[in-house]
């Protein structure tokens, strides 16, 4: 029986090391407190705009930010517990006054869901909320959005890292110039994006947390400009998230790269 030479053998058995290896892949834990990301150049959109993230809700009583663009003008996209005994809220709100809400069941907590929100802008109107890559709610409001003079914060408030705190998981944060359609939101909302998607030209910020450690959630386009920065300031401290092996997307292996999903487009 032939056999490898040692020096084959060796490189056969790296080499399968290496394509058993799962893919990097992570979140983001945040602590409901004051934990907060902050990206500098914020993003101001008057519409159309979809905002969209996959969350595990640990408490919602504090109507946790999941993303904030707004100090007078601009967006929030948050999840609600008003009383504490009914339903959640997935609530919109546009220059701080709420646009639309949705219920969410109680079963939700402590598990991954995916939420999203479109907007076809102030003269059609039409918005849409969706779960799952589901649509639970829609409207029509033909807003303006007003220019904002805060800060694009994942996780908090627009205009503090200290107010409005979200308390769970976050990942998967993505933020268009354009209202994503159904078909191509529920497509999409279960895999890492890629130039593949038709609206990859109007995608302004996608954060897939894989980083695992450091200071900076890097974007996966307009970086370095949008890339976020964890807490108030670059260096570690109470206000950081936490960075976390979990992810709602499913993990394959990899040679190279950050592969997240188990199918690729």
């Amino acid at each position: 029986m032939s056999r490898l030479p040692l020096k084959s053998l060796n490189t056969a058995l790296i080499l399968g090391l290496m394509i058993a290896a799962p893919a990097q892949a992570g979140s983001l834990y945040f602590d409901g407190n004051n934990d907060s990301i902050v990206v500098s150049d914020f993003i101001e959109l008057g519409g159309p705009i979809t905002l969209e993230a996959w969350v595990r809700v640990e408490t919602a009583t504090n109507a946790g930010r999941l993303i904030s663009n707004r100090n007078f003008g601009g967006y929030d996209f948050s999840i609600w517990d008003p009383d504490g005994n009914s339903n959640l809220e997935l609530n919109l709100s546009l220059n701080g006054g709420l646009e639309i809400l949705a219920p969410l069941p109680r079963s939700i907590l402590g598990t991954w869901i995916h939420v999203a929100w479109t907007w076809e802008g102030p003269v059609d109107g039409t918005m849409k909320h969706f779960l799952n890559g589901s649509e639970i709610a829609s409207s029509v409001r033909n807003t303006t959005v007003d220019p904002t003079q805060g800060t694009f914060r994942i996780g908090s408030m627009g205009w503090s890292a200290s107010a409005f705190n979200f308390h769970g998981s976050i990942d998967e944060v993505r933020v268009w110039s354009t209202a994503v359609d159904p078909q191509t939101l529920a497509a999409w909302y279960g895999v890492p994006l890629t130039a593949a998607h038709p609206d990859f030209a109007s995608l302004e910020g996608y954060w897939d947390f894989e980083e695992g450690n450091g200071q900076t959630a890097a974007t996966l386009v307009n970086s370095p400009g949008r890339d976020g920065t964890l807490g108030t300031t670059t260096a570690a401290e109470t206000s950081d998230p936490t960075w976390q092996s979990d992810t709602p997307l499913p993990v394959k292996a990899a040679t190279w790269g950050r592969i997240k999903a188990d199918q690729d487009r």
